[in-house]
């Protein structure tokens, strides 16, 4: 889902504040606070100056005057005063998150970085809300480069990943792959690597004698579980890089080969831990050699669960196998209860998959699933529920669909569509429900309904909206091509990723478009044939090989970087090549269908709807402006088909638009 325009929303949050503490006749202290957070942020304003000024305090005056000061002189790049100047305003302002990353600004922009990073970490650590501070230091983290390993710029990396949460889904795996990336540069990474760059296979290490080698080893492995950054980057994050992902293949079977020696292995528990739940939420896309499969079999067989005494030797045991394998339905996992595995563990693996079977069991249906296809695809996401997400993209400051709708860069045709205060929002094939629950956090006048084919998937929906204390959404069980049978037409309707893979892509518009009330807006998610060329030739492999287990796909995958040419092929950089679901999903879907922006243009052409736009991702929209000089052609479909041929990567992941019903 594209972000709304927060600073817009920061700017009118803040200036309600303000009128409404000088309406209330606040305390003028309290109303100089309000005033200087706002200037601080936008400070040209000279309403906000004025009421700062009439409080007639003589320091707000002064401040008043010198952050206007202190923006001329960065507009006009004069930064040793800036520097001074806002030095100097710290002295009386020193818990001032924003003044520190104004100063953090300056410092980058005169190329001071370290030292800009330390005062955006002061920012973080006075105050970490995302909206107003974060930003910064996750902006200079993922646009600026150490050349060396330092432990003041891992810090950065940490008090973010720290607080997993207020980053979101999407911002806490693109930057938990930077700080892997930057780690790498770590000496020990290094050192690991020269073990682990040949293959996945590791063969070498069964017939390791060398007792200096091993200490090496050994030690590289503990000093990396020490590593607060590398833990953060891995435990709940999907790592996204070939070199990292043999480092850790290589470690996890260098800790399976010496599991019984139990001083290495208590030494490196919580390395032990976060392999575990990585290896969890990558759905064990890992590559197993043969070797490794006889001796997790024999070691799973072997353990004996006593309820009297647990010992700590018999947990790390299980966390080992947890490497490898889901142990959900393990019976020892089940006779142990929370009863010394760690909370997050044990809720991950074990506890939150026992409460979305329960879920599942309330959900209601609409419809039998005939259609041949539907029935193949549900059974998919049964086996391979998708995506997986901890983390929503949160959106603090929430807002109305006509702000939201306003906020993407959108041509609506009809107003009509804002007119009703409660507007009914479906989402057409929700899978786990991310959508769901970010559009009910974000919009405050919708209603939101949410289908899917997939039972498991609509369990993982529940569940997490359950945690987040969102039980407003309405979830329903069936298929898209029984949408008549809810008896219910709607506002909004969004379907992202889902009928290109219908029997009769068509026939799904067809039924998305009548359940569509009269100006309602429709968005739709449909694969570029252009963009996804170089995968055809896994997707036709994939078919040929019959790849249909976790197995027999980890396989197939692992075949696909064998290759010589592998650091050549595009699919290393697509983001689903790294767990097991959304590696299902790129190259072995049960149907999928693609398309040109002239077949779009003419299916819009036969249901009658307006197209409104292609999604402003990346500043997609800035980069057609900017190559025909124009944004008249902005909603033009003929135009956006000349763009795609000029740059056929530009809708790499999908088309994203929204269309008009008239």
């Amino acid at each position: 889902m594209q972000v709304v325009k927060k600073r817009y929303y920061m700017n009118q949050n803040l200036l309600y504040k303000i009128d409404k503490a000088v309406k209330q006749k606040n305390n003028p202290e309290e109303i100089a606070k309000i005033c200087r957070e706002y200037l601080l942020k936008f400070p040209k304003n000279l309403r906000v100056i004025n009421i700062l000024n009439n409080l007639k305090l003589e320091k707000e005056e002064i401040f008043s005057k010198s952050i206007i000061e202190l923006n001329d002189y960065i507009q006009t790049n004069q930064l040793q005063k800036a520097y001074d100047l806002g030095i100097e305003l710290l002295k009386n302002n020193d818990n001032n998150s924003n003044l520190f990353t104004i100063i953090g600004d300056i410092l980058k922009k005169s190329n001071h970085f370290l030292e800009a990073l330390d005062y955006y970490i002061k920012a973080f650590q006075n105050d970490n809300d995302y909206e107003r501070v974060n930003s910064k230091l996750y902006n200079f983290l993922m646009t600026t480069n150490a050349s060396e390993y330092l432990q003041q710029w891992a810090k950065g990396f940490e008090v973010l990943l720290s607080n997993k949460k207020d980053l979101g889904h999407s911002k806490l795996n693109l930057i938990s792959n930077k700080g892997i990336n930057y780690f790498k540069l770590n000496p020990f990474f290094k050192k690991l690597s020269k073990y682990s760059s040949n293959d996945f296979s590791n063969s070498f290490l069964s017939e390791l004698k060398d007792k200096k080698e091993l200490s090496i080893i050994k030690t590289s492995i503990e000093e990396i579980s020490r590593n607060k950054l590398f833990l953060l980057c891995i435990e709940e994050c999907q790592v996204s890089d070939i070199d990292t992902e043999k480092l850790l293949t290589f470690i996890r079977k260098f800790i399976l080969l010496n599991i019984n020696d139990v001083k290495f292995t208590d030494k490196i528990y919580n390395l032990i831990e976060s392999l575990a739940l990585n290896s969890f939420f990558n759905d064990y896309i890992f590559y197993i050699t043969e070797e490794e499969t006889i001796l997790v079999n024999s070691i799973e067989s072997n353990i004996k669960i006593d309820k009297e005494k647990i010992t700590a030797e018999v947990i790390t045991k299980i966390l080992i196998l947890g490497m490898y394998k889901n142990l959900s339905n393990s019976a020892f996992i089940k006779n142990l209860r929370n009863n010394r595995l760690s909370t997050k563990y044990f809720n991950y693996t074990f506890y939150n998959p026992l409460k979305e079977k329960q879920f599942v069991k309330s959900v209601k249906k609409f419809g039998d699933i005939k259609n041949c296809v539907s029935f193949k695809v549900k059974k998919q996401y049964e086996s391979f529920p998708y995506p997986q997400w901890i983390y929503s993209d949160t959106y603090k400051q929430k807002t109305n669909l006509k702000n939201y709708i306003n906020s993407l860069g959108l041509k609506v045709y009809s107003d009509e569509i804002y007119s009703n205060n409660n507007k009914s929002f479906l989402i057409a094939g929700c899978g786990t429900g991310k959508e769901a629950y970010e559009y009910n956090e974000l919009l405050t006048d919708v209603s939101i309904t949410a289908v899917d084919l997939s039972e498991k998937s609509l369990g993982y929906a529940i569940r997490k909206c359950n945690e987040y204390d969102q039980n407003n959404i309405n979830f329903l069980n069936g298929d898209i091509l029984n949408l008549e049978k809810i008896n219910k037409n709607f506002d909004i309707i969004i379907s992202n990723g889902v009928i290109h893979h219908m029997e009769n892509p068509n026939k799904g518009f067809e039924i998305l478009n009548k359940c569509l009330n009269k100006n309602g807006l429709l968005k739709l998610s449909l694969y570029s044939k252009k963009a996804r060329k170089d995968l055809f030739k896994f997707q036709e492999k994939a078919k040929l090989e019959n790849n249909d287990t976790h197995e027999r796909l980890r396989n197939y995958r692992y075949n696909i970087i064998a290759n010589k040419n592998f650091h050549k092929e595009p699919i290393q950089n697509w983001g689903d090549f790294y767990n097991t679901s959304t590696f299902k999903d790129l190259v072995l879907h049960e149907q999928e269908h693609s398309y040109t922006i002239l077949q779009i243009k003419d299916m819009l052409d036969n249901f009658n709807l307006k197209f409104c736009g292609f999604q402003n991702i990346k500043g997609l929209h800035s980069k057609f402006i900017q190559e025909f000089r124009s944004s008249q052609n902005l909603y033009n479909l003929d135009y956006w088909q000349e763009f795609e041929e000029k740059y056929p990567d530009t809708f790499s992941r999908m088309y994203q638009f929204w269309c008009q019903k008239i």
